[in-house]
């Protein structure tokens, strides 16, 4: 069974809500996906191939090439979901719109449909990155701007697997993308495991071969699905005037990268002791055996659920960035742990971010451009700021003095995170933004909940509300997009429920998703 294939999720059984055979199946997906985030790992991390010899050295090196990378890629992101800002505002009452929602300048459209622009990202990131592994080893002389330029072109490079990824997943059903997505997110790790007994010219030979295999993967697999992907794209409806459901998650991801650069970051320049080079092998491995434990434990609950419940991703999240800040104290006596615990939150958000950020394509319906430029964008910013603030601390009060400090870094970090999940975004919210129906797509949702409306008598106004209930819309949003008073659309509720013979929502989506009689 070929991923192309979109009729065999339709004809699949309801108990099997994910198809794990997908992913075996479909080898170059999850294989140029894995390569693209390992090579990603590779670049950001400081146990990555910008290391350089010694413990934590060639900072000269490799802090203006991170952070030039993710300045370049967080502006690039950034404007991909900027583009499409006027068609994010509502069009006045009685005037339709004149084009799509979420569409995007033909020139941004035919960049990242093009082969050669994935080809030419592909050999910029191998060639700069390569480059900056051999400088920070001192085998080729490298100053501070060629460190700059070098960052510069990895970050577009970056920034253009990012969008290109995207739209590739999100051309799919999001329940075939899921277990292909799955097991790329658990293998990223698998390359870090011997980077540390590599000789340096292997290091830079591997950092260029990573973004090159991503690149041949998604030339090979992405041809062929952007047309049918723009063609087939629904006219979708805008969230909101301002999208400040999509700028919530961006916020949250900011967030959550910045507390983990932070604690990371912290663990290398303020505490005493570092962790010893041998033992970068058995920290990788227990990183990959935790996050895909963790992972697949979420899924498998979905799984038994029969629903995608993108809360347990979140709270995961959350919970494990909570234990990173709380490792703070303990990190001199259990150095090993406690970086297990950090690395374990960073790669547990990377799996978040992307499900979260398809979850949201699947129930908007908007193009993955603006999405995933929002979350990443917001991504790359929490890092940048993450490591400033470490780096600011560094500088003030000195290398190795974080028991000054500790006690208002650990309060800091944790009113932050509690702020994002009371405030910022609240699970409440993110539930209503969370796809809730996988038995059908997008675009064929609207058709059954027409094929329901007709066959139970329903009003036209009345249809139009079952289509946002199925979306999974509130009445605040359902009051704002029909204009029409909340007590209207909560009188509507109630005929369709009595029509349709349902009592809650649950046997309402139930009921479209085709599994109650």
């Amino acid at each position: 069974m070929d991923i192309q294939d979109n009729t065999t999720l339709q004809n699949a059984s309801h108990q099997e809500f994910f198809d794990w055979r997908i992913a075996t199946q479909n080898t170059l997906l999850w294989l140029g996906f894995a390569a693209f985030l390992a090579w990603a790992n590779m670049l950001i991390c400081f146990e990555g191939a910008l290391r350089g010899p010694g413990e934590y050295s060639a900072g000269i090196i490799r802090e203006p090439v991170v952070l030039s990378a993710l300045a370049a890629s967080a502006v690039i992101l950034l404007g991909s979901f900027l583009s499409s800002h006027p068609s994010l505002t509502k069009p006045p009452v009685g005037r339709p719109s004149s084009r799509k929602t979420g569409a995007f300048p033909e020139p941004v459209r035919f960049v990242l449909k093009s082969p050669l622009c994935t080809l030419a990202a592909g050999m910029l990131a191998a060639i700069l990155s390569a480059l900056s592994a051999l400088g920070s080893s001192g085998i080729i002389p490298f100053g501070f701007a060629t460190a700059v330029f070098c960052g510069i072109g990895i970050g577009c490079a970056l920034a253009v697997f990012i969008l290109t990824w995207g739209c590739l997943f999100g051309s799919f059903d999001i329940r075939q993308v899921v277990p292909i997505m799955s097991l790329a997110l658990c293998l990223q790790w698998l390359p870090m495991i011997p980077i540390e007994p590599l000789p340096d010219s292997v290091r830079a030979v591997l950092m260029a071969a990573l973004p090159m295999l991503s690149c041949l993967c998604l030339v090979s697999r992405n041809r062929q699905r952007h047309d049918a992907t723009e063609s087939s794209r629904p006219e979708s409806q805008p969230v909101e005037r301002v999208p400040l459901a999509l700028l919530r998650i961006s916020l949250t991801m900011m967030a959550c990268a910045g507390v983990v650069q932070f604690v990371w970051a912290f663990f290398i320049w303020m505490t005493p002791e570092h962790l010893d080079t041998g033992m970068f092998p058995p920290l990788f491995v227990a990183i990959f055996m935790l996050s895909a434990a963790l992972l697949f434990a979420v899924l498998n609950l979905m799984q038994s659920s029969q629903s995608y419940r993108i809360e347990l991703l979140y709270r995961t999240v959350f919970f494990l960035s909570i234990c990173a800040i709380g490792v703070l104290p303990l990190a001199s006596e259990y150095l090993l742990a406690s970086y297990i615990v950090v690395y374990a939150a960073y790669s547990f958000m990377v799996p978040t971010m992307w499900l979260m950020a398809l979850g949201y394509c699947t129930m908007t319906g908007r193009h993955p451009l603006a999405v995933f430029g929002a979350v990443f964008a917001g991504q790359n910013v929490g890092l940048i700021i993450g490591y400033l603030v470490a780096k600011g601390l560094e500088t003030y009060f000195g290398s190795g003095s974080g028991t000054q400090v500790l006690g208002y870094v650990f309060l800091g970090a944790l009113a932050l995170l509690t702020i994002v999940y009371v405030a910022v975004l609240p699970e409440r919210t993110l539930l209503m933004l969370s796809p809730h129906l996988f038995g059908l797509s997008h675009e064929s949702l609207t058709a059954r909940c027409n094929e329901l409306a007709k066959a139970f008598g329903l009003s036209r106004r009345e249809e139009e509300v079952l289509v946002l209930l199925a979306r999974g819309r509130d009445v605040e949003y359902i009051e704002n997009e029909l204009y029409i008073s909340r007590n209207t659309v909560n009188s509507h509720r109630k005929n369709i429920y009595k029509k349709m013979h349902v009592h809650s929502r649950q046997e309402l989506l139930s009921l479209i998703d085709g599994e109650a009689s």
